[in-house]
């Protein structure tokens, strides 16, 4: 399963973003991370994949088995209603029928992301981690072969962080694909199987993780980076 990027231009207010920009992603139970300095076209790219925005010109091709959902920076939480009102709502959003609260996936979520407790809590009353993790749960109810996460573990406690990067490990094993951008190369070594590195619009790294290459995505990062580490500090 593969999403082929070919040559496509995107503009942004009058400014070139992507010229003539190329790329193919495979899955097959993978995690892609996605790594760059803010402005790299990381959350553009994304979006560009989801469909939310079109290019200019060039294509972008989703094997039709490889159906996607997307959970951006931003939340779709809805303040007042209940953590299993949110869950609900969500799950007939996307998959046109109502949930069946003895559906053993959402048992096995709610139980995974220690959310059981919150069911009957109004959603303005959760932590940032806690509100990430039921984002995260109801992208997973949507049963897509992709999911697409844009910053999923900014401003959370680590052991939500944990709790989240435990069922993607978990979840890919069974068939789940990811695709994940964040900053966080710690936690993103803990899940990746495939790492891309971007600067200015452009992939100017990108491969897989295995026992063979032992360069961190730390030294990796920095390889790519180090002139602005350089310039920022002196």
């Amino acid at each position: 399963m593969n999403i082929k990027i070919e040559k496509i231009d995107f503009s942004y207010k009058r400014n070139q973003i992507f010229n003539d920009f190329s790329t193919n992603l495979q899955f097959n139970k993978d995690c892609i991370v996605l790594m760059g300095h803010n402005g790299a076209g990381k959350t553009t790219l994304l979006n560009l994949i989801c469909g939310i925005l079109k290019p200019l010109h060039g294509t972008i091709t989703v094997d039709r088995e490889l159906d996607m959902a997307y959970l951006p920076f931003d939340n779709n939480i809805y303040a007042n209603l209940t953590v299993l009102g949110n869950i609900t709502f969500w799950y007939q959003i996307y998959n046109n029928k109502q949930l069946d609260l003895k559906n053993e996936f959402f048992n096995y979520l709610i139980d995974a992301l220690k959310l059981r407790k919150l069911l009957h809590t109004k959603s303005i009353s959760l932590s940032s981690g806690e509100e990430k993790k039921l984002a995260f749960l109801i992208i997973l109810l949507s049963n897509a072969k992709l999911i697409i996460l844009d910053e999923p573990f900014n401003g959370i406690d680590p052991i939500s962080i944990l709790e989240i990067t435990n069922l993607i490990n978990t979840l890919r094993k069974k068939g789940t694909n990811f695709l994940i951008s964040s900053h966080q190369l710690d936690i993103l070594e803990k899940v990746a199987t495939q790492y891309i590195i971007m600067k200015d619009y452009q992939i100017l790294e990108m491969g897989n993780m295995n026992r063979v290459d032992t360069v961190s995505l730390y030294d990796k990062y920095e390889k790519i980076y180090k002139d602005d580490y350089y310039d920022e500090y002196i």
